[in-house]
């Protein structure tokens, strides 16, 4: 057993099985909660004063459902690839509080999640695994799309069909990102650190960096400026607006 006494004085106490495994915890408010568990090691049961919640695993420990003292449950269901592909929310009378079903692509990534009213959001991708499209049905609907270089560094974005594209260095640093707006520019120091960000309107925001590249001053479009000080742990100790 052990006891940890707070700076109120109110201890806490931790209680372990022959295993090593915490098998109870007082809180500082007398409140008591205990553990059991399978021959893996996992969490089978949790009691506290509410009653008793249940966990339950597959064979290579992946949880499967978890049914509260309150009788909710939750059920998670896995491919042969130990990937989610549902999970279900139920009150204690089975009825449904929410279900998703997800699918994948042979590369593992989730292609679509559609919940129990049939809302469904969509996700297409690259040959590279990055997301080319995100799309999703029903009332809140949108559409997104994603453009890349050789690089992986995003050229274009898309939303509803208005675009924002992006230009970037040799060092794959951001140089500007265009929209319908106008265009902001982007400009680093030798150590790649943003220095100045220029807006469409041509105000501008300039940040400057110590040797140890923390930000130590920030200037914004109105001229007020924001300066921080650092201690030898690399802590901002001080800062002044």
């Amino acid at each position: 057993m052990e006891i940890l006494t707070p700076p109120d004085s109110t201890p806490m106490t931790f209680g372990y099985d022959l295993a090593g495994q915490p098998n109870h915890y007082v809180n500082t408010e007398g409140q008591r909660m205990t553990f059991a568990y399978s021959p893996r090691g996992q969490i089978a049961a949790q009691e506290d004063a509410s009653g008793i919640a249940t966990f339950t695993y597959d064979a290579i420990g992946q949880q499967t459902a978890e049914l509260a003292a309150d009788g909710t449950r939750v059920s998670q269901v896995y491919d042969t690839a130990t990937q989610l592909t549902n999970v279900g929310n139920f009150e204690a009378d089975d009825s449904v509080i929410s279900m998703f079903d997800y699918g994948l692509d042979p590369a593992g990534n989730r292609t679509f999640v559609r919940e129990a009213d049939g809302a469904r959001v969509t996700w297409g991708y690259d040959a590279a695994n990055q997301l080319t499209s995100e799309s999703q049905s029903g009332g809140d609907a949108y559409e997104h799309g994603f453009v890349y270089d050789a690089a992986g560094n995003r050229l274009v974005l898309s939303v509803d069909g208005a675009n924002t594209t992006y230009t970037y260095d040799d060092a794959n640093q951001l140089e500007t990102s265009e929209d319908a707006v106008g265009t902001t520019a982007y400009t680093f120091d030798a150590n790649g650190n943003q220095h100045v960000v220029e807006a469409p309107d041509g105000s501008r925001t300039t940040y400057g960096w110590d040797y140890e590249n923390q930000m130590v001053l920030t200037v914004v479009p109105t001229g007020a400026r924001v300066t921080s000080q650092y201690n030898a742990n690399l802590r901002r100790v001080y800062r002044e607006e």
